[in-house]
């Protein structure tokens, strides 16, 4: 008899365990703040609890408690902004929200999620400002994708925490740039670990205008490109499958090419 009932009430739709107000809520505020009626999909959304059996929200995944431990809505139109609550969502393993229409700054409370966050995907997004430092809290990341957006400023050294970092793509933004010897060290670290694929481009070419996700595309479509060297402007450039660093020798430009 108890299994029955036990069979009866998941196929309704109720968990055992419900989601925490506080992980609904950001959820609800990331809805709001990105256009979640013009979304691609948003079956159940704001309808019950994003965790029920059968009636799940698209894109939200749970486990068995009624923790949020991914959200994938990468590809589904979502426009606006960022919410600061979604700091709140701290049982994040995956957070998938690349190719979208996203805007403005990433918030700092991103760093509220270190405690289980591995994939951090934001790219092919319209996001500018500065890479918050307290993504160094992210102490488990292996995925971090923030590149084709307008991002600039200083990559922060407090990426030199993510200790199991195995991609970090950063290309397709606008002037993002260092002169931490260690920083660089690590990022040609993450690029051997990922083939050579992983490149930071530090080009010009998303500061104005705007970036639209490519269909089906993932990865950067330039060859090359050439800038300052790390010495004298304190920027590194990684493009195609190896990092050059380009300076001024005597009026001429000189590729140095590093395997």
């Amino acid at each position: 008899m108890k299994l029955q009932i036990l069979i009866a009430t998941l196929g309704a739709g109720v968990l055992l365990h419900a989601a925490s107000p506080a992980e609904t809520d950001a959820l609800r505020e990331l809805y709001n703040q990105t256009g979640g009626s013009h979304w691609t999909h948003s079956e159940n959304w704001l309808s019950g609890d994003p965790c029920a059996y059968g009636n799940e929200w698209y894109g939200v995944t749970c486990d068995f408690y009624g923790n949020v431990t991914e959200l994938d809505l990468h590809g589904n139109n979502l426009a606006g902004t960022l919410p600061n609550e979604l700091g709140n969502l701290t049982n994040l393993v995956t957070l998938y929200l690349d190719q979208n229409h996203l805007e403005g700054t990433i918030p700092a409370t991103i760093g509220n999620l270190g405690d289980n966050l591995e994939e951090l995907l934001l790219g092919h997004n319209w996001l500018t400002g500065s890479i918050p430092s307290q993504i160094g809290n992210l102490r488990y990341l292996t995925d971090l994708e923030l590149n084709d957006n307008r991002l600039s400023g200083d990559i922060p050294a407090e990426l030199l925490h993510l200790n199991d970092l195995e991609t970090l793509w950063l290309f397709n933004n606008c002037n993002l740039q260092t002169n931490d010897p260690d920083l660089i060290d690590m990022i040609d670290d993450v690029a051997r670990q990922d083939g050579g694929y992983q490149r930071i481009l530090d080009t010009n070419g998303n500061c104005a205008g705007t970036v639209s996700p490519p269909p089906g595309g993932s990865g950067p479509s330039a060859s090359s490109v050439t800038v300052p060297t790390l010495s004298e402007w304190g920027r590194i450039v990684l493009a195609a499958n190896f990092l050059f660093l380009s300076s001024m020798v005597l009026g001429r430009r000189r590729k140095t090419s590093l395997r």
